[in-house]
């Protein structure tokens, strides 16, 4: 989906913002293409993993009850509620006897982890 900007030089990532922007212009490419495009060059060129560290490992299933793992990401739309280096997710796991009551639990932890309102806490579960 992005546009040559691979070098971790600044004249090779100026080369690919500049291509990124021509094939934009030219109709090659979409607004969410180009986009990805910058946000690469803002990087130094380095690829951006969507996923990343962010992904919610599922964990080992207990030998008996449900645990779950889950990530509280921070509310940006809430003004002042991500400052400047601040945590942006933060995770949380749970182990109960069931998969509901765990999930529960693990939220709780992770959004209390994170210290700030969540927009969104995702979960994985493994277990009955």
């Amino acid at each position: 989906m992005g546009v040559g900007a691979a070098g971790s030089n600044g004249s090779s990532a100026n080369q690919g913002a500049a291509i990124a922007l021509d094939n934009y212009v030219k109709g090659k490419v979409s607004d969410l293409s180009l986009i990805w495009s910058m946000l690469n060059v803002l990087h130094n060129g380095q690829q951006i993993d969507s996923a990343g560290d962010r992904s919610i490992p599922k964990p080992k299933k207990p030998n008996c009850g449900c645990t779950c793992n889950c990530r509280a990401d921070a509310n940006d739309n809430i003004p002042g509620n991500i400052n400047h280096g601040g945590k942006k997710f933060a995770f949380g796991t749970a182990t109960a006897s069931n998969c509901a009551q765990a999930s529960k639990q693990a939220k709780r932890n992770a959004t209390r982890s994170l210290g700030k309102q969540p927009k969104h806490v995702g979960c994985r579960c493994s277990g009955k």
